[in-house]
């Protein structure tokens, strides 16, 4: 097994290069902060959604990715969202 191999492995840390991964990844990847506004966008949410990373970032995520006839019977469930912190983010980022 070579050495790339054994990350992949269920023995120890698979995810050594998170940008990388998100970068090249087929699914759209969106993080926002605790005011819905994005932090982070990878290419595949380019494609999926079609707002550049420097269009999507800083914007609310309902601005982008929620189609404006559907706001009146979404907009009550982002207000009721309780946002929770992931494993390994802070406030100012994830590692």
């Amino acid at each position: 097994m070579s050495d790339g191999d054994e990350r992949i492995g269920c023995g120890g840390e698979v995810l050594h290069a998170p940008r990388l991964v998100l970068d090249v990844a087929l699914e759209a990847y969106v993080c926002i902060d605790v005011d819905g506004r994005v932090t982070a966008w990878n290419p595949a949410a380019s494609e999926t959604f079609g707002f550049s990373h420097a269009q999507a970032c800083g914007r609310r995520v309902e601005e982008l990715i929620i189609p404006r006839g559907f706001m009146p019977r979404i907009a009550p469930v982002l207000r009721g969202w309780r946002m929770v912190e992931p494993v390994g983010c802070s406030g100012s980022g994830c590692s």
